[in-house]
């Protein structure tokens, strides 16, 4: 029965190794930011424009290709999109799933932005003192930090 298993297993990957399947890039390709941009001018733009800047936010002229470049817009505009905020009852929307492919093409970027800038340098943690007096002014609790953190170096 072992062999019998073998030789059909065998068959199996030479089939799938001689099917060749597109690439996954090929199967879905993933929209652009030029694809996002007529999205925002037909769905945000009316009323996040330079002259209107409703919510104080402006999106005509901001580039989505360099996401990163004004994170904290972005990060707004993706939590209002999975509130389901923007854009308002009684406008025009697009489908739900969109909304949630772009506020997730968005999140990558922020998220990749992020990976690659480690962040300012020279930070450096609390020692056992400091830590010990931020909780005691925080939470109003004594703590041992001696007990709770590795030895100050």
């Amino acid at each position: 029965m072992r062999p019998f298993l073998f030789i059909a297993n065998s068959f199996v990957v030479l089939f799938l190794a001689a099917v060749q399947l597109p690439p996954a890039s090929a199967q879905t390709s993933a929209p652009s930011a030029a694809s996002w941009r007529a999205m925002l001018d037909t769905y945000c733009v009316t009323c996040h424009n330079e002259r209107l800047k409703t919510g104080r936010l402006a999106l005509d002229r901001i580039d989505l290709a360099r996401v990163a470049d004004q994170s904290e817009i972005w990060e707004k505009v993706v939590r209002k999109l999975h509130a389901g905020a923007m854009p308002p009852v009684g406008l025009p929307r697009p489908d739900h799933a969109v909304s949630e492919k772009f506020a997730a093409w968005l999140e990558a970027k922020l998220d990749a932005a992020a990976n690659s800038d480690p962040g300012p340098a020279g930070l450096r943690r609390l020692n056992r003192s400091e830590y010990a007096a931020a909780v005691r002014d925080l939470l109003a609790l004594d703590v041992d930090a001696s007990a709770l953190l590795p030895a100050d170096d």
